[in-house]
């Protein structure tokens, strides 16, 4: 067996180039409101995404260099980590998934507030 070291490589981001966004996940069922959400950002122009867990009904504010950004979440309800698209045989609804449909504008040292992500 080769053993294999990987590196990274990066440079701290000044919190004068961080703005922040403000949001709370909503759910009907009530089934859903007990499973965990997962969100990612996903930066316009580049492969940057950052992906974090919240609670349905939870307020959050998540820090994100400035720029446009594109938020998609996913309930996990069978708490496994991960998205599962559905399947025919033997016939399984997908995970509920959203895009929010307007991107974030994020503005250093702002914070945008009201954003909800509603299944």
């Amino acid at each position: 067996l080769r053993s294999q070291k990987w590196a990274w490589t990066f440079t701290p981001l000044a919190m004068s180039r961080v703005g922040f966004v403000s949001c709370v996940v909503r759910a009907q069922d009530a089934p859903w409101r007990a499973a965990p959400c997962h969100l990612e950002f996903h930066a316009t122009g580049s492969e940057a995404v950052i992906k974090r867990q919240a609670a349905v009904s939870e307020e959050f504010e998540q820090a994100l260099p400035s720029g446009l950004w594109i938020l998609s979440a996913w309930l996990d309800l069978n708490n496994d980590g991960r998205y599962f698209p559905g399947s025919l045989e033997p016939f399984r609804f997908a995970e509920p998934r959203v895009v929010l449909a307007d991107t974030l504008a994020i503005r250093a040292r702002f914070t945008l507030d009201g954003i909800t992500v509603r299944f």
